[in-house]
This record gives C-alpha cells, sequence and structure tokens, in this order.
C-alpha cells in the first residue's frame, strides 16, 4: 500500500481565497450534488443499521478487508 502525503497548505497556497471558498461551499438543495450526498449518507445510515444487528463474522470480515 502506497501512502500519499499532501500538503494542503502548499497545495492552495497559490490560490485566491474568493475561488478556494466557491469550491468547499455546500451545495444547496436545489443543485444535483445535494442530491447525490443525500443519497450516500442514507446508503451510509442504512448499512450502518443493517450492521448494528448483523452478523458478527460479516462485521470482523469487513473490518478484516478495510484494513488491508
Amino acid at each position: 500500500m502506497i501512502k500519499l502525503i499532501v500538503r494542503w497548505d502548499v497545495l492552495f497556497a497559490e490560490m485566491d481565497k474568493k475561488s478556494l471558498a466557491e469550491l468547499v461551499v455546500i451545495p444547496t438543495i436545489r443543485q444535483n450534488l445535494y442530491r447525490l450526498i443525500s443519497c450516500g449518507r442514507r446508503y451510509i445510515h442504512e448499512c450502518g443499521k443493517k450492521l448494528r444487528g448483523g452478523s458478527m463474522i460479516v462485521k470482523r470480515a469487513l473490518m478484516c478487508a478495510s484494513s488491508r
């Protein structure tokens, strides 16, 4: 596994603050990105609910797979 270290302060040092603020703004309800983010949150929430009541064997297998 290769770890990549990013110096965010150096990466955005040349960028103007106004364009940086526009880049990180939270999407509004009318934007398509908002729908995508809310769908992802709902999916993660549903997976969490199923894992809380699910099999310990499945949970351990998922934890082992994520640490590789």
